[in-house]
């Protein structure tokens, strides 16, 4: 995460290990910044989400 000097609002990015590399990404709300809880609520739901649910 990387600070954006907007009022504690965050920018994220997320490690693609298949690449080596980190992507700037959104959150569900289409926003590129947003407070540390909504990037890791994002991150987790993509990444611990149960597909065979």
């Amino acid at each position: 995460m990387g600070w954006v000097c907007r009022g504690g609002r965050w920018g994220f990015a997320l490690y693609h290990a298949s690449g080596d590399r980190y992507e700037d990404s959104l959150l569900p709300s289409g926003s590129a910044t947003g407070t540390p809880a909504d990037a890791l609520d994002c991150a987790c739901s993509l990444y611990l989400t149960d597909l065979n649910v």
